[in-house]
């Protein structure tokens, strides 16, 4: 969306800026940062929050992490730092909405992760062009799309690398079923911290029959 604003192609991989492909993570979340931030942007140390940065790791300074990102794109460079990230966040959840309500009317599942859907692989066909056609209506241009199939080893590698990397501090691998969690009188408490999402969801639900 950054390169569309600029009236540029965008590079076929913008997370590639010469760093081993370990920390690609690390990469899309500074990456991010860059765009979303306004003003100074602090190094990441939460393992909770993250990928954390790593100065021996990464072989520079934070600051010379965040110069590096600005020499592969230059063209972003008075860009990074605005803020203006937020404004295509708007953008991007307009086209996840439009996807999500396309396969709600047709009474299908469709499960979303940002600004990807989880749904079953027969209709992997049509969510790719439903996806495409929203993207060049909100942005005006075509936009690739990355089918990720995760097999259930992957998915055990995964899961440990995450929990090596501290996400889950209460992960215990004695149980057999790990949840955020079970307790019913803190599912069904509009106050909890998924409240929010789920009033919204409520109405959305409310009014999708009368167009908002």
């Amino acid at each position: 969306m950054l390169y569309a604003h600029i009236g540029m192609g965008c590079p076929a991989d913008p997370y590639n800026v010469g760093f081993n492909s370990d920390n690609r993570d690390l990469v899309k979340k500074a990456f991010n940062a860059l765009i979303n931030a306004s003003g100074r942007i602090e190094q990441f140390k939460n393992p909770e929050n993250g990928p954390v940065f790593d100065e021996d790791e990464i072989g520079m300074s934070w600051n010379k992490f965040l110069d590096h990102f600005k020499c592969y794109h230059p063209k972003l460079k008075y860009l990074f730092g605005t803020g203006i990230g937020l404004k295509f966040q708007r953008i991007d959840s307009h086209i996840a909405e439009a996807t999500m309500i396309h396969f709600t009317n047709r009474n299908i599942p469709i499960l979303p992760v940002h600004d990807s859907f989880i749904m079953h692989h027969g209709y992997e066909d049509e969510l790719r062009n439903v996806m495409a056609t929203e993207f060049v209506k909100k942005v005006g241009t075509s936009v690739s799309i990355k089918v990720d199939k995760i097999t259930p080893d992957q998915k055990v590698i995964r899961r440990k690398h995450d929990i090596d990397r501290g996400l889950y501090p209460n992960f215990d691998p004695t149980k057999s079923i790990h949840e955020l969690t079970n307790d019913l009188d803190i599912l069904l408490d509009r106050n909890h911290e998924y409240g929010k999402y789920e009033k919204r969801l409520s109405l959305f639900w409310s009014n999708k029959d009368i167009g908002l």
